[in-house]
């Protein structure tokens, strides 16, 4: 598990590549080892003790609960079988600027199909904020942090905190853990705790983009880990 500090670092900004090397031997420390995939679930990584939760959710999977037409809710799942397969959508001169974003396979049906993807607020917020994995384009700035940037394989969006918060809404009253983000510290409500998204390798069907080239998506290869479940963490900084 991350420590704290460790995870205090990460939300604090991305680590300075060195220039005498391009692959993870660059960053200082010890770092367990990633490779890359066309695919990637969302593991949840919680660094501080809480007692929100019961049980833990550390290393459970962001996936999606439906609210409304077109509108899925950020949630988290025990079961990986349940998790979300997400994709970078970009090019290489988005991934340099931080512009790409998240999408999830395009619903396909007679005549079109339709784009699914990371939905959050665009703009400045001053609240925790539900995060979304409805159909649309997923919203520019988020992916996968990875390569020169950092030795970790973990997700980001414009804001500097995903939280988790252990409610019954939006999900129909039933219990569910939302997946949010927010600005600040200060913003996080009572009933959350603050999370990193590591991204754990997947593979996306053969045939997800065939026929869909009005949606005009790039998908890119993303820093992964095998199984985050089974990193010790105890080796690593």
């Amino acid at each position: 598990m991350f420590t704290t500090a460790l995870f205090s670092a990460l939300m604090a900004g991305l680590t300075v590549a060195s220039p005498l090397s391009l692959t993870q031997r660059q960053f200082q420390g010890n770092y367990p080892p990633r490779t890359t995939a066309n695919g990637f679930k969302l593991v949840a990584n919680i660094s501080t003790p809480s007692d929100i939760f019961d049980p833990p959710v550390h290393n459970w999977f962001l996936s999606g609960v439906h609210v409304g037409a077109g509108l899925n809710a950020a949630i988290l799942v025990p079961n990986v079988d349940a998790a979300a397969t997400l994709f970078v959508n970009g090019t290489g001169r988005d991934v340099s600027a931080q512009a790409t974003s998240i999408g999830l396979p395009p619903i396909k049906y007679q005549g079109g199909a339709t784009p699914m993807g990371l939905r959050f607020p665009m703009g400045p917020i001053e609240h925790a904020t539900n995060l979304g994995l409805n159909f649309g384009p997923g919203n520019i700035g988020a992916g996968v942090v990875g390569g020169l940037r950092s030795p970790w394989a973990q997700a980001f969006t414009p804001y500097p905190y995903f939280i988790v918060c252990n409610e019954t809404e939006p999900a129909y009253g039933r219990p569910q853990h939302a997946v949010k983000v927010a600005p600040s510290v200060e913003s996080i409500p009572e009933n959350c705790v603050a999370v990193t998204f590591l991204a754990q390798c997947a593979t996306l069907p053969e045939d997800v983009f065939e026929g869909v080239d009005e949606l005009n998506i790039h998908q890119l290869d993303a820093p992964c880990y095998e199984d985050v479940g089974a990193i010790d963490w105890s080796q690593y900084d």
